[in-house]
């Protein structure tokens, strides 16, 4: 009404487009703020705001001209340096978006999204020790902020900074304990550390927590049947089978459970159907021949090893299983 009224008045304009824009709107906020800029054109938050609405439409080179207009405008706003940013990363100019992020954080130094986005972009871009640095400052502005929490963690384990990823997972973990992520991150870095225990104990945590993961839950079952605790590796085994009946993995640890108790014809019917899930899974090959060895099927058994050479020429075990037969 307003505008009908006084056309011209350029904040009503931009109200009118944010009001539009609210209401999840963006296409029809943008010819008001466009009207707005056009009455104004040396208004900032009007550029800011037309330029957001164009972002909301993925209209990025848009977006882009009118922020760097709102840039040039106010070059302390930002909120539009953060914004120009965001735009920049879908654009994917990552040079371009870390300076305004990195001015964004020099003008604001406890904005918490110019850190942590700064981090996201280093990362993508692979300077990992700068993006590093970003997300240690994002976490100092927010402590509690799982994004930052987790992304540091990531990036420390991938960089083999195995204690850093173990503390931040840690920390991650204790501050949000339901959420089995961090549990399963923390339990990988421990795993890596070379401590199973401790990272069995994170993954059934985040196992606890209804993490949808039944390659976590082959990773515990692995675990127990290396140590001897049949039972337990065939109850994981066979979880992680109910959630995902066709793993070639799953299905040639539960014949391994199996084998290992004695029952070696069930072993076999494990490892053949781990073979049909995936045939080119060379484990399950070996493993079926060193069950039709235990029952004297000699040729089942050498055939088997050589199916499980011709996927993997260079499998160790396989050869060593074969060598015993002399050239058959």
């Amino acid at each position: 009404k307003a505008v009908t009224l006084k056309p011209e008045d350029a904040y009503a304009q931009n109200n009118l487009g944010y009001a539009m824009q609210l209401s999840g709107k963006s296409d029809q906020a943008v010819p008001a703020y466009a009207k707005a800029v056009t009455l104004a054109p040396k208004n900032p938050v009007f550029r800011l705001n037309l330029g957001l609405a164009h972002s909301d439409l993925r209209k990025y080179p848009e977006a882009r001209a009118e922020l760097l207009q709102a840039v040039a405008l106010d070059p302390e706003n930002v909120a539009a340096r953060l914004a120009l940013g965001d735009v920049l990363v879908a654009m994917r100019l990552d040079v371009q978006a870390a300076s305004q992020f990195q001015k964004a954080l020099a003008l604001r130094p406890q904005e918490f999204s110019a850190a942590y986005n700064l981090g996201l972009v280093y990362t993508r871009s692979g300077d990992s020790a700068k993006a590093q640095a970003a997300y240690r400052t994002a976490i100092t502005i927010n402590p509690k902020s799982p994004e930052a929490l987790n992304a540091l963690g990531l990036l420390s384990f991938k960089t083999g900074q195995l204690d850093e990823a173990l503390a931040t997972f840690q920390q991650l973990t204790s501050l949000n304990p339901e959420d089995g992520s961090g549990w399963i991150n923390l339990g990988t870095a421990y795993s890596r550390k070379g401590d199973m225990p401790s990272a069995v104990k994170a993954w059934e945590a985040a196992l606890l927590r209804g993490a949808n993961r039944p390659d976590v839950r082959r990773w515990v079952a692995a675990h127990y049947l290396n140590t001897g605790d049949l039972d337990r590796a065939e109850r994981e085994y066979v979880a992680a089978l109910k959630e995902q009946p066709a793993s070639a993995e799953g299905l040639n640890g539960l014949g391994l459970v199996h084998y290992r108790k004695g029952a070696t014809e069930e072993a076999i019917l494990q490892y053949q159907k781990a073979i049909k899930a995936d045939p080119k899974y060379e484990f399950a090959y070996n493993n079926l021949g060193v069950a039709y060895e235990k029952k004297g099927f000699v040729d089942l058994a050498i055939a088997s090893y050589k199916r499980a050479l011709a996927v993997n020429p260079n499998y160790a075990d396989a050869k060593k299983n074969l060598a015993r037969f002399g050239k058959r």
